[in-house]
């Protein structure tokens, strides 16, 4: 029997894989395979052998959640969203860093228990908001299929154990590590935010990309030339080209597609060297400096610093207008589209979301 179910609480290709393991080991499973970014595990087992149930209850016995497919029931809100817990911990970190660093400064902080104090207090503070980390990764640990948390959990608590412990045993002249312990958890934390606006805005791009998918297609069945809905299309229907692409092909054995490719590739390295290249030598043409000797050595740092400043409005270009950023984010939807169809899978945006954006095209 082949079953897809819908999986939760995956951080990290660890997750993933260690899911893999446990359940592919199960007797009756003939096959296990996880999709991190789709969410989804599909199994193919005996059912004589292994129960479903038996298979849910081995993916929730590591911390996960294993649903049947898209019956994932509605999460419960949050008290402490990724963002409001990276913000908490960000207010937190500044303070800390202050009382653990900024007598390198010459900054007035205080010495002895005062400061550790404060220290310890701040820190503790940082890694309860952030305690999520630890719950996942002791309980990764303890089944044996680690996971980022499980090295996050590992990092963070050898720092704040060894730093305690230095504070009491010397507490004259100690090193202390309690703000590495709070930086770890409070960057991991920014981190699995920007993934997770990252995933949403993804599968709403996906979304949008599959709403252009034509209404009808052009096919021919037994030498007639039909236009169908798309729902209708069958195995082995041909789609019938445009009239331009039938002149290309037939006058000048061209195909449309690769003429618009090359064209796009012509085009991008010209524009590149143009922007990258040639205009930043003659900006610093302006400046007076020769290319050789100490002279060329500021010809080249300007002309590097130019260069990096028409990248950085390339980059603020794109994230300004709204239509530029929607052609990178469509591209990788495009391509992950692609492999889904070629897998033979439903265009539905779970499929789509959890195809790689690899294939042989």
């Amino acid at each position: 029997m082949e079953k897809k179910y819908s999986i939760t609480g995956m951080t990290c290709a660890a997750c993933s894989s260690g899911i893999e393991r446990t359940v592919g080991k199960m007797k009756g499973v003939e096959s296990c395979a996880v999709s991190l970014m789709g969410e989804s595990m599909d199994v193919t087992f005996d059912e004589s052998v292994v129960t479903d149930a038996g298979i849910k209850k081995a993916v929730t016995a590591l911390g996960y959640g294993a649903f049947d497919y898209g019956k994932v029931p509605p999460k419960k809100k949050k008290r402490f969203t990724l963002g409001v817990r990276f913000l908490l911990s960000l207010i937190l970190l500044i303070p800390e860093m202050y009382f653990a660093m900024g007598h390198m400064m010459g900054l007035p902080v205080p010495h002895g228990w005062l400061n550790y104090g404060f220290q310890v207090g701040l820190t503790l503070a940082i890694l309860l908001i952030n305690g999520r980390f630890f719950v996942s990764g002791v309980r990764a640990a303890w089944k044996r299929v680690p996971n980022m948390d499980t090295l996050v959990t590992l990092g963070a608590a050898v720092s704040f154990i060894y730093s305690l412990v230095m504070a009491i045993l010397a507490p004259e002249e100690p090193t202390l590590f309690f703000e590495s312990a709070a930086m770890i958890v409070t960057l991991v934390t920014l981190g699995k935010w920007l993934e997770d606006k990252s995933k949403r805005r993804t599968g709403r791009e996906i979304e949008k990309l599959l709403s252009l998918a034509p209404d009808t297609v052009t096919v021919e069945r037994g030498g007639n030339q039909l236009t169908l809905p798309l729902s209708e299309v069958a195995e082995g229907d041909e789609e019938q080209p445009s009239k331009a692409e039938k002149w290309l092909a037939e006058k000048h054995k061209v195909n449309l597609n690769s003429v618009w490719n090359i064209a796009a590739i012509v085009l991008g390295v010209l524009l590149a060297v143009l922007i990258f290249v040639l205009l930043p030598q003659y900006l610093t043409g302006f400046t007076g400096f020769a290319t050789t000797g100490l002279e060329g050595l500021w010809f080249n740092l300007i002309e590097g610093g130019i260069r990096m400043v028409i990248f950085l409005l390339y980059i603020v270009g794109i994230s300004v207008f709204p239509t530029l950023a929607r052609v990178y984010r469509y591209h990788g939807a495009e391509h992950k589209t692609i492999t889904c169809f070629k897998r033979g899978l439903p265009l539905t945006v779970e499929n789509v979301r959890g195809c790689s954006r690899v294939h042989d095209r």
